[in-house]
């Protein structure tokens, strides 16, 4: 169940939605989460061996020819055998895996987003929290840690706080269109359309085929009686769109209100 859970955090960006700030909040940073099918296979990665080579090796072989690992390949191990503790449903023994993955290398990416992944799935807020505000300190540069930081503190009601995390690390990701558009779609939801039109062009401009930031870009655009802009960014979002694309329909109704509102 674990981990049928977190494989749909990761789908759920594929969903339709008007809020897009839950779009944001997912990514596929689960994809390679599982990729070893075997224990083998987790060795090999560990010793850099094939798989073949991890299972027919001897213990005297591999008291003679490893080194003595480092903190930070300790920390990798650690993160391994979470994995397998997750595929057995052992879910307390993958978290204080975790915690000990990062207590040996605080930098460990993987370990942290795989163990903020888990206190989510259980409503874990506090803690959550509190391993994202780390990352965010010791891991400046990685931007998927404020951005989750943000919707952890949408999702408990507390707006203002999400907006000043992303406020206060905008200077760092100006080049991310992801963190643009979700600034912008937070500004959006506080009824700063204004702000919202500028992010939302800021995004555009990194990656124009982003129909979420064209939708995102329309609806601000109507907040600011702006039909013809509206009409212009729908019109974008439509062209990019694919036959099947879940939001086309809500484009379509858009750009046809758009229309009557031009004529009137």
């Amino acid at each position: 169940m674990i981990i049928q859970n977190i494989k749909a955090m990761t789908l759920a960006s594929h969903k339709p939605a008007l809020h897009l700030a839950a779009l944001l909040f997912c990514s596929n940073m689960f994809t390679s989460v599982l990729q070893a099918s075997s224990l083998s296979e987790i060795r090999a990665l560990t010793y850099n061996e094939s798989p073949h080579q991890a299972d027919t090796l001897s213990s005297s072989e591999l008291i003679v020819t490893l080194h003595p690992l480092s903190t930070k390949s300790i920390a990798e191990n650690n993160y391994r055998q979470a994995l397998i503790y997750i595929e057995q449903n052992d879910v307390n023994t993958a978290q204080s895996t975790l915690w000990q993955a990062l207590r040996q290398d605080n930098t460990n990416i993987l370990a942290r987003e795989l163990l903020v992944s888990l206190l989510l799935t259980q409503n874990n807020f506090k803690a959550a929290i509190s391993v994202l505000e780390t990352g965010i300190a010791v891991t400046p540069t990685h931007s998927k840690f404020p951005l989750w930081l943000a919707q952890t503190h949408i999702k408990l009601g507390a707006f203002e706080r999400a907006l000043t995390v992303l406020e206060k690390n905008i200077t760092r990701f100006r080049q991310q269109s992801t963190y643009l558009g979700a600034l912008a779609n937070f500004y959006q939801q506080n009824e700063r359309h204004n702000d919202a039109r500028d992010y939302y062009l800021q995004a555009l401009k990194l990656t124009p085929q982003d129909n979420r930031w064209w939708i995102g870009l329309g609806m601000t655009a109507e907040e600011l009686n702006d039909w013809s802009g509206a009409q212009t960014a729908y019109q974008r979002a439509k062209e990019n769109s694919f036959m099947d694309d879940p939001l086309l329909p809500f484009v379509q109704q858009r750009l046809s209100m758009m229309r009557t509102q031009l004529q009137q």
